[in-house]
């Protein structure tokens, strides 16, 4: 979501053994998911290192602020060590660059708050968009001090949330046996390293989303998240309690999964884009 940060892309390439791979396959998946807050249709597009996911969110959330639809980009370059948000309520794009990684790295990231994964096999198959998967039980756990640490800029927050606890259970139907498997699992594989050495609020769900991968590409999910107060956490449970509730609860389905190329230029930003650059 803890040794030395990987200080270069080809450090990361040569790792997971891409740098010597002939054949590599460009895989995009289109989900739908069911969340208290609205409707969500969710495309991520990998190649390679690289990935970008676009979201448009339509519902209740959306009408609060007036509009039919949230749209949502993040674009992610492991090699480069850049994350980019372009967000249609932002309208600009919010740049995390290699600096800006280099600097979190310092402090390390702490195994120790990353997601403790645990999986089930129900012994169930079910068959979804006319593939086949296999059913397993899913629970993951991490501390909300994982997402709003005190060193990254919030320590009143951090002091707040205190020891409170996600804890989220469910069900995904996962299968391995279809083309882009290796690449999908690949990618998160890097970004969960990547993720488990900095300070960042991406870590718990891409060591999540790491640890499912290994097993396959989910087709079907079902998460429920509960919140656990510590008592340091007591005072944040009724505000933790609203994003868990609002966030972490969905049920989502893939609806089409594709390996046609993925455009180099997928993965840049709009030239008429206002970019702003966060800092440490």
């Amino acid at each position: 979501m803890t040794a030395k940060t990987i200080t270069t892309g080809a450090l990361i390439a040569a790792g997971l053994g891409l740098g010597a791979q002939s054949a590599r396959a460009d895989v995009t998946i289109t989900t739908s998911s069911t969340t208290p807050v609205g409707e969500m249709v969710s495309t991520v597009a990998i190649a390679g290192l690289k990935m970008r996911e676009d979201s448009r969110l339509s519902g209740n959330l959306a009408r609060q602020f007036g509009m039919d639809s949230i749209t949502n980009t993040r674009i992610v370059k492991l090699d480069e060590h850049e994350t980019i948000n372009i967000s249609a309520l932002e309208k600009r794009a919010i740049i995390q660059d290699k600096d800006y990684f280099d600097q979190s790295a310092k402090s390390g990231g702490d195994a120790r708050v990353m997601p403790k994964v645990s999986f089930k096999p129900s012994g169930e198959t079910r068959d979804v968009s006319g593939k086949a998967c296999q059913v397993y039980e899913i629970a993951a756990r991490f501390p909300i001090s994982a997402v709003m640490p005190a060193d990254a800029g919030a320590p009143e927050m951090a002091k707040m949330f205190g020891s409170s606890v996600m804890a989220l259970s469910g069900t995904a139907c996962l299968t391995p046996d279809v083309k882009g498997w290796e690449d999908y699992k690949a990618f998160y594989s890097a970004a969960s390293a990547f993720y488990g050495r900095v300070t960042s609020p991406e870590g718990p769900a891409t060591v999540l989303v790491a640890a499912v991968a290994e097993k396959g590409i989910t087709l079907e999910m079902t998460m429920k998240g509960a919140l656990e107060g510590g008592e340091d956490g007591a005072a944040a449970i009724p505000l933790l309690a609203q994003i868990v509730s609002s966030f972490a609860n969905l049920s989502m389905r893939v609806t089409d999964i594709s390996t046609d190329a993925v455009p180099a230029t997928s993965f840049e930003i709009p030239a008429d884009m206002p970019v702003t650059r966060m800092t440490q």
